[in-house]
């Protein structure tokens, strides 16, 4: 079942229910699972949406929901055909303004790009417990870009609340410098899932308080699986994707250390990391070539334990 009221879309299943925003990237408000009363995503703590335009600081705004980060994190000019373009800052999904359908049980949304030649699609749909957001998105110029895509997912947090990545990674890319959680220095590997008496599949550590944290799996994954543990609730949240298309994974976190928020994100992610000139330079950057089409889909599962 699917609603609308004021340019806002609710889905609904009896199973989980979604809140769509297209007019704003169609950001994903909210992921809710009834029968344990359980919000997955982190929301908005002001209570009101701001109107972002594609100049927008993304700290300026709501950093809530699920939002799409294309064709970059980070802000920076970037040659395309030789011309220099200002890739905004999260991207400019989520300032876009987008074209929404409703079928029976999905919603189409759609947008074209205000800075580069591409068309960006996507359909978000509920299977029982389960939502699936399919991507689309289409080089439709004569020209190649460099382009990035992240999910960008902030999710809630309980006290023991707990994160899973895939087996076998033993360490981890530090993407912050000394004001970050711990005074690593960036860009440094370090062993993961402990390193000294921290713990990196716990949200919540010592010291965590009014600091921030991200980091990077330093290879690409094999396999498309992650996601979050909530022990005293019996539930899991499962991000299913394809690694071979979304071969990267990032992980933000912030007790505090941003605007006073508490939340946490998991970032599958096309490139490694977060900016275009990062990524250029690990030789981890994506490029749309004229025709090129990118689909893949993300499946974000609740289950119960």
């Amino acid at each position: 079942m699917i609603k609308e009221k004021d340019g806002i879309y609710k889905l609904y299943n009896g199973r989980l229910s979604a809140v769509v925003m297209p007019d704003r990237g169609g950001k994903i408000a909210s992921i809710y699972y009834p029968a344990k009363d359980f919000e997955l995503l982190f929301q908005n703590p002001s209570g009101n949406w701001g109107r972002a335009d594609l100049s927008s600081a993304f700290e300026d705004y709501e950093a809530a929901g699920f939002d799409d980060t294309f064709p970059s994190i980070d802000p920076g000019i970037v040659k395309v055909n030789g011309k220099d373009i200002s890739y905004p800052d999260h991207g400019e999904i989520w300032t876009s303004r987008m074209e929404a359908s409703a079928g029976k049980d999905e919603i189409r949304l759609s947008t074209d790009s205000r800075i580069l030649d591409y068309r960006y699609q996507k359909t978000i749909r509920l299977d029982d417990s389960s939502i699936i957001i399919s991507y689309r998105i289409e080089n439709t110029g004569g020209h190649a870009f460099p382009a990035i895509w992240t999910m960008h997912a902030l999710t809630a947090i309980d006290d023991d609340t707990e994160i899973f990545i895939p087996d076998g990674i033993s360490s981890i890319q530090n993407a912050f410098g000394e004001d970050g959680i711990l005074p690593w220095e960036k860009d440094g590997r370090l062993p993961y899932p402990i390193t000294g008496d921290y713990d990196f599949r716990k949200a919540l550590n010592k010291d965590d308080a009014g600091k921030c944290l991200k980091f990077y799996v330093p290879d690409a994954v094999t396999e498309g699986r992650c996601g979050y543990i909530y022990p005293s609730r019996g539930l899991r949240a499962v991000i299913s994707y394809d690694p071979s298309k979304i071969p990267y994974l990032g992980f933000w976190k912030t007790i505090g250390g941003f605007r006073g928020d508490i939340n946490i994100a998991l970032e599958p992610s096309t490139g490694f990391y977060d900016s275009i000139a990062n990524a250029a330079a690990n030789d981890r950057c994506p490029i749309f070539n004229p025709g090129d089409i990118l689909t893949f889909d993300i499946r974000i599962a609740i289950e119960e334990m």
